[in-house]
């Protein structure tokens, strides 16, 4: 009884129920009258309504949703508290509160603010964004060839995430992951020294023993990095890659089969 239960909750999810899919997102995508960004996040706010109001929404897509909306809040705030430092370095200043240099390293601080919001935008919130392209163009193409019976289906879905994921070339393994963030430590760690080398050089021009010493040992972290990257990331990724191709051949199958 268990089993027939949920192989029905599996079908209501796949080709019998596609329009549950993307269930008060159809008219969206229908409407061709504004930009693609503003599209993109009407069917954001659209998706997450509908899973609020109890709807089914592919629980992959809702994933994606709610990350999109954390990642623009989150480059909004980064950014903006970056811009307002820099008002305030400026406001105290121009008050005399605070002194030339501490002002220049305020302002300094108040980029780099800047800069990690830019970072967060184009690194994680623009490939989500991408990413919801990637399945508004197929829901599109689903809803014309269906005659605006149904989206996405289950299969395309599928193929969709399984084709970002290779795009991204990011594998989602532990292996992986373990080695990404050593990766990620020691370029980290060498922009930072090479940022306290170049503000040592400004304070003391007369002397630059220190920092000469310190960007080369950031070259040596930066050379590390890439090594690690050639001799045990490369080989890691070609393997998850030539896996997802696999998957993406019987997902192609899968969603021809669906759309007969």
């Amino acid at each position: 009884m268990g089993k027939k239960k949920k192989n029905s909750s599996k079908a209501s999810v796949g080709t019998g129920a596609q329009d549950m899919q993307t269930e008060g997102l159809d008219d969206v995508l229908r409407e061709n009258d504004e930009s693609d960004a503003k599209k993109t996040r009407r069917a954001v706010d659209e998706a997450l309504a509908s899973a609020r109001a109890g709807k089914d929404i592919d629980p992959r897509l809702l994933q994606l949703f709610k990350d999109f909306k954390l990642y623009r809040v989150l480059v909004v705030a980064i950014v903006a508290i970056g811009f307002a430092i820099l008002l305030v370095a400026m406001y105290l200043y121009s008050r005399g509160f605070i002194g030339e240099e501490t002002q220049n390293n305020i302002l300094l601080f108040a980029n780099i603010v800047i800069v990690v919001g830019m970072v967060v935008a184009f690194g994680r919130a623009r490939p989500i964004r991408e990413d919801i392209n990637a399945w508004h163009k197929v829901n599109a193409l689903a809803l014309k060839e269906s005659n605006g019976k149904h989206g996405a289906t289950e299969a395309d879905i599928d193929k969709i995430f399984l084709s970002r994921a290779r795009n991204k070339r990011i594998p989602p393994t532990p292996e992986f992951k373990a080695i990404r963030r050593v990766w990620l430590a020691l370029i980290v760690v060498a922009a930072l020294i090479t940022l306290a080398a170049f503000i040592m050089a400004q304070r003391n021009m007369g002397d630059v023993t220190v920092p000469v010493v310190m960007i080369i040992f950031s070259f040596v972290l930066v050379l590390a990095a890439t090594v690690i990257e050639r001799v045990k990331m490369k080989p890691l990724r070609q393997a998850w890659e030539r896996e997802l191709n696999e998957k993406v051949k019987q997902a192609s199958k899968r969603s021809k089969k669906a759309k007969r």
